[in-house]
Parts: structure tokens; C-alpha cells; sequence
């Protein structure tokens, strides 16, 4: 219980990695900690956990789902990028900073829940998400940034939040399912191409 965080790279390409218990003491899982690790297919995050950092757990690619404890506040660009079984995540209304191409390329994942502790969909977000059919999206997200949601082909409908301001270029592009789309009254911006 004295190790504080999982250091950047540390367990980087253990390709025959298939399971990990970290002890409740961790409070960072650093940058690229288990990126790579392709047959991880479960982890358990402690509940003191505050910062998952940049692709930490990118290219897991049989990682099905990933449960992220109230007490994380930050997740960093393409966190987990290219999971490409990854079909179930729940982030949790404390997180407040995310960035960008976080699921980007999640190719098994079909639900989405943006809590509203979350102002901005960063950029590709979810780009490549082809499986995502469902997005719920809380009052207090601002903006969606470019290329979001991009060729998210099962994506049907989207109601936006009142809180929306601005929907950047490209944000839904490729989105060749998409029939329906429900925009509040407070949007100032909907940038080129966006749908």
C-alpha cells in the first residue's frame, strides 16, 4: 500500500498481460501505463484514483469494460484509444477534464452517458466509434469540438442539452445514420460540415 501511482510505461506492450489488481493506495495511473497490454481484458481502478493519464490504456484491445470510480477528475487525450472490444464505460460526474480522442476508435462501444461535471466534448472523442448507437448528453455540456463524433455509423438520433453553445466543424461527419437531430435554442455556433 505505499506505491502512490502507476508510473508512465511501466507495464507499456506486456502483451500477455490478462489481469492486474492494483492496491487501493494508487491516486495516478501515469501516461502509456498499460497501453499496448493487448490480451488485459479486465482491471479494477481503486476508488482513490484522481488522474487517468494519457493513453494509459490504449490499444487494449481486449478490454470489454472498465468501470472509473467517483474520484477521478482528469482523464487524459486517447486514455483509451483503439479498445477495440471496449463495450461498456461509465464515467462518473466527478470527472471535469478530459481530453481529447479518449475512446477514439472504441469500435465495439454502443453506449454513451456525458455527465453534465463535463463542459466540452473534446476533439474525436469518440471519432471512429462505429458501434455507438446510443449518446446522452447531460444539461451543462457547452460545446462539442471538431470531429467528436466522427463516423459514428450507428448513430441515429442525438437530442442536444440546453446548455449547448457551440457545435464545432465536422463534429458528426460520417455519421451516415443519423435521422435525427434535436438542437436547443441556445446554439450560437455550428461550425462547417459539422453533419
Amino acid at each position: 500500500n505505499s506505491v502512490k501511482s502507476i508510473e508512465e510505461g511501466l507495464f507499456f506492450e506486456c502483451s500477455n498481460l490478462t489481469s492486474i489488481v492494483l492496491p487501493d493506495s494508487i491516486s495516478r495511473i501515469g501516461a502509456g501505463a498499460f497501453s499496448g497490454c493487448s490480451f488485459l481484458t479486465s482491471i479494477t481502478i481503486p476508488s482513490g484514483v484522481t488522474h487517468i493519464d494519457k493513453h494509459a490504456f490504449g490499444s487494449c484491445s481486449f478490454l470489454t469494460s472498465v468501470v472509473i470510480p467517483d474520484s477521478v477528475i482528469n482523464i487524459g487525450e486517447g486514455a483509451f484509444e483503439d479498445c477495440i472490444f471496449l463495450k461498456s464505460i461509465i464515467i462518473p460526474n466527478s470527472v471535469t477534464s478530459i481530453g481529447q480522442s479518449i475512446f477514439k476508435g472504441c469500435k465495439s462501444l454502443v453506449s454513451i452517458t456525458i455527465p453534465n461535471s463535463i463542459k466540452s466534448i473534446g476533439k474525436e472523442m469518440f471519432a471512429d466509434c462505429s458501434s455507438l448507437d446510443s449518446v446522452t448528453i447531460s444539461d451543462g455540456v457547452k460545446h462539442i469540438e471538431e470531429l467528436a463524433f466522427r463516423n459514428c455509423r450507428s448513430l441515429a438520433s442525438i437530442t442536444f442539452p440546453k446548455s449547448l453553445n457551440s457545435i464545432k466543424s465536422k463534429a458528426f461527419s460520417g455519421c451516415t445514420s443519423l435521422t435525427s437531430v434535436t438542437i436547443g435554442k441556445k446554439v450560437k455556433e455550428i461550425g462547417a460540415d459539422a453533419f
